[in-house]
């Protein structure tokens, strides 16, 4: 191996360093390709080794190949050409490799000649293949009777279960494996011994399910599920079927995900269920804003979550899907090893829209807004998801493929300490949530209620329709979120559902502008001082109005105009408004509209006749003429940063601000504004104004 070593030329600091192409001058009796370095990542680390300032560096190269640092390991890329026999100079693992390529490729779409082998220290050994990833692995249990002498050529390789069907015994065992761990071991996860149940329980018999409404003495756990409704009709609670649920109705009336929840609890030994169609009177609005403001208890004390991911409707089961569980594909080896490979799991805790979102069609729950609250407040919660069992509690995240987690959920809900941190989280899960969809979207609100409690409960700070009072000014920085596909809707709801400074006003993915930890730089030029909620019986629910009255630097008379240069904003909307500028002065700039703008006229308090600007909803508002360029609308300062120490090339974030059609002495939120090293002269004077 030394000889070897010494043929190749590791990259210097010197980019115009490249690496040697000549691979001939490896000894003969070096036991290790040179194509594939037997998928090992230990004969890469000790040829190279493995330092944080080499990540992303190709670390070697040549005409069919070569080698990267990675965070999580390295990378290789070949040619075809160096692994199809007989090129591959009689190397197994070479072959295993060209066999796995035919297997998961069809003939007339080979067309792709360079792959690449991701050699990682957690994720294993991964192939990628015309936009597959493919997991390469040791079957467990399939080597036993492989001779000793044989094993160390393939120990490197990682060890995993194959995947098993969700309605089999080796299904079941994972779950009560993972539930006895998280009862043993988890500390975090201990829940009271006699927690207050929910209102209302399904007490679940061999033949009949009853609804009953527990004591407080109850001292039974139950579980929760989390599904999708669907469009299709089904048994609910409501006042003429009360006295049917209570009296006990048969399981096999009950919605298919319903009966699957129901089995899986006899397999468990458990009796009682909450779901929320059966648990909550449908049809009595006093009933379902006080039970749905309790879901965060109802959830978070609930022994288990059970998550029917694969079911698009509450009719449809999801213990009975098997079809999209990965196949892998089994190769013997020359000394009578097994391998395998099989497609790489990509949903649910591996789900990633910003690069998945065309090849994965994710989970139906993961695009439901409730599910998400009833994700993230569960102690533990096992996910039904198209290609495996998950599982998530407090404590640990697990699955059937053993595969990392794409990313970790937002630490907010369990243990998020610091402000900075919980502000963080809620950021991410504003995002999360607003690319999921509701059934009713007057409940954009109640629907992230539960999450919202959690984090009162943990601070004490005041909840504004989707906003804190702690640190206001980050928060009123929300944009459009633009990486997640085409919208196809209207912008905004055709009845009122929040402030026009809450993102629960626009019906839209959105994102914060920068991430907690970047505000660091920037210094408030605004102040809080009242606000006023118009609550119903839920205090975290839906509101009636909202307004934030503020204190601030405010710039009148501000010209927006139309571009005609472009007729969309960028990023890839369907339906979007266009895009608009600023002038102030002998200045213009762009800025993010939240939705279309129009113009329209008033007399303000002087009896003077004026023209403002206003948001406009195109299925709603249809005596609104499209914005007039010219039109006057506000800039108001929420923060600055000046990090070069130039009083002229300040960093600022605006309010742009148009008079409220509904009281003209307030203001409605239009947009963002946010320029860079081009300071925009605000003056000295103080205004206090409302935003609606």
């Amino acid at each position: 191996m030394a000889e070897y070593i010494r043929s190749l030329t590791r990259l210097g600091d010197d980019t115009r360093q490249t690496p040697r192409t000549n691979l001939d001058s490896a000894s003969e009796s070096d036991d290790w390709c040179k194509t594939c370095f037997n998928l090992n990542i230990n004969i890469l680390k000790e040829i190279w080794g493995h330092t944080p300032d080499e990540l992303g560096r190709v670390i070697f190269q040549n005409g069919k190949s070569g080698i990267w640092v990675s965070e999580k390991g390295y990378g290789i890329y070949f040619d075809l050409s160096l692994i199809e026999a007989p090129k591959s100079s009689g190397c197994g693992f070479c072959a295993f490799l060209n066999w796995i390529i035919i297997r998961f490729e069809a003939r007339e779409e080979r067309y792709q000649r360079v792959y690449i082998v991701e050699l990682t220290w957690q994720d294993g050994i991964v192939l990628t293949a015309n936009g597959q990833r493919i997991d390469i692995y040791r079957p467990a249990g399939k080597n036993k009777s492989v001779s000793a002498e044989s094993r160390p050529s393939y120990s490197h390789i990682p060890v995993r279960p194959d995947i098993s069907l969700p309605n089999t015994k080796e299904s079941f065992n994972y779950l009560k494996a993972w539930l006895k761990i998280c009862d043993e071991y988890h500390s975090n996860c201990t829940q009271s011994p006699m927690p207050p149940p929910p209102k209302r329980l399904l007490h679940v018999g061999n033949t009949l399910v009853h609804l009953c409404e527990p004591l407080n003495e109850f001292q039974h756990r139950y579980v929760t599920l989390s599904y999708c409704w669907g469009q299709d009709d089904f048994l609910k609670l409501c006042e003429s079927t009360n006295k049917l649920l209570h009296d006990g109705v048969e399981v096999g009336k009950l919605p298919r995900t319903v009966q699957d929840a129901m089995h899986i609890m006899r397999e468990l030994g458990l009796e009682y269920l909450w779901v929320d169609a059966l648990c909550i009177m449908q049809d009595n609005k006093t009933d379902w804003e006080q039970q749905s403001g309790k879901m965060c208890s109802i959830y978070e004390r609930a022994y288990l979550t059970i998550a029917a991911s694969t079911a698009h409707s509450a009719n449809i089961s999801f213990l009975n899907k098997d079809n999209l569980r990965p196949k892998p594909q089994y190769y013997a080896t020359k000394t009578g090893l097994t391998l395998a490979a099989r497609v790489q799991c990509a949903n649910g805790h591996h789900y990633q829209p910003e690069y998945n979102r065309h090849q994965v069609v994710p989970d139906p729950i993961s695009t439901r807004g409730w599910a998400l609250q009833e994700s993230l407040l569960s102690t533990r919660i096992i996910f039904y998801s198209a290609e495996e069992l998950q599982w998530r509690c407090k404590t640990k995240r697990s699955c059937e493929c053993q595969m990392p987690p794409s990313d970790e959920q937002p630490a907010l809900i369990h243990n998020a300490l610091e402000p900075k941190k919980i502000l963080g989280g809620w950021g991410k899960i504003v995002q999360m949530y607003t690319q999921r969809t509701l059934s009713y979207q007057e409940d954009k609100l109640p629907a992230m209620s539960g999450i919202a409690q959690s984090i009162h409960r943990l601070t004490g700070w005041t909840y504004l329709a989707g906003l804190w009072s702690h640190e206001i000014i980050r928060q009123l920085l929300w944009v459009r979120y633009h990486l997640v596909g085409p919208i196809s809707h209207p912008l905004l709801p055709l009845t009122y559902r929040a402030p026009t400074f809450s993102w629960a006003a626009v019906d839209y993915p959105v994102s914060m502008l920068y991430s907690f930890e970047e505000y660091d730089n920037f210094i408030d030029d605004a102040r809080l001082i009242d606000w006023k909620m118009g609550l119903g019986t839920d205090p975290f629910g839906r509101v009636e109005y909202g307004s934030l009255t503020m204190d601030g630097k405010l710039i009148h008379s501000c010209e927006v105009h139309v571009s005609t240069s472009g007729n969309r904003s960028p990023g890839p909307l369907e339906v979007g408004p266009p895009k608009y500028f600023i002038s102030y002065g002998d200045k213009e700039w762009y800025f993010d509209a939240d939705v279309f703008l129009g113009t329209f006229d008033f007399t303000d308090s002087k009896g003077s006749a004026r023209r403002s600007v206003r948001r406009l909803c195109r299925n709603g508002i249809k005596d609104v003429p499209d914005l007039e360029s010219g039109s006057m609308v506000s800039l108001f300062l929420l923060e600055h940063s000046n990090i070069f120490n130039l009083d002229d090339k300040l960093n600022q974030h605006f309010l742009v601000l148009g008079v409220s059609p509904s009281d003209t002495e307030k203001y409605e939120r239009l947009g963002i504004l946010a320029t860079y090293d081009q300071a925009i002269d605000v003056g000295n004077t103080l205004e206090q104004i409302t935003i609606l």
